[in-house]
């Protein structure tokens, strides 16, 4: 029970500084087990390393408002336009935190286990109406995912190469309808 709550304390205090730093790319370990006033070889007991730390206490930050998004009269929008409104809701958070979701971006793409792509996943099959196998669907999903982590994590080289600023909502959004477009179907680029 005390390795939990030696867990508990360390991703209380990671959340903590994360929120509050000015530079939260600047945190050590040293400064996480301060604030969780622990030993700081727990961090690497508990969670192997201190990116793997991070990531755990980002991933709570981002859930709490994961968690918070509802779309009101579900039944009135498609499955597609479901998943439009839930990347719009995560890519809002994902700036709101940019100085956060950056730190870990990299170690989710390189080493944390693939389940992000799953909460987009049930929107994806339902969109195909089982047209489309099950491997199918989960590479979209993992297709639509990742490549969104790498343009925000670049949102400034992205910005120069395509023109589309990541800040401005309505942007964001057309570049979320132009993804979603070409990878589901629709747009311009299926109408005769």
């Amino acid at each position: 029970m005390q390795s939990e709550d030696t867990k508990s304390q360390l991703i209380s205090a990671t959340k903590e500084l994360l929120l509050t730093a000015k530079n939260p790319e600047k945190i050590t370990a040293r400064q996480i087990a301060s604030q969780a006033n622990v030993n700081l070889a727990m961090i690497n007991y508990c969670f192997g390393s201190k990116d793997e730390l991070l990531k755990f206490a980002i991933d709570e930050i981002i859930a709490l408002e994961f968690n918070q998004f509802t779309i009101k009269d579900k039944d009135n929008f498609s499955p597609k336009e479901k998943l439009k409104m839930l990347l719009y809701h995560i890519s809002e958070v994902t700036i709101r935190y940019e100085s956060i979701t950056r730190l870990s971006i990299p170690y989710v793409l390189l080493n944390a286990p693939i389940d992000i792509p799953y909460k987009i996943l049930p929107y994806i099959k339902e969109h195909f109406h089982g047209k489309k196998e099950e491997h199918i669907c989960k590479i979209l999903a993992y297709e639509i995912v990742s490549f969104m982590q790498v343009v925000f994590y670049r949102a400034k080289d992205f910005h120069k190469y395509s023109g589309i600023n990541l800040q401005e909502s309505a942007e964001l959004q057309r570049f979320i309808d132009s993804q979603l477009d070409l990878l589901l179907g629709g747009g311009e680029t299926n109408e005769k």
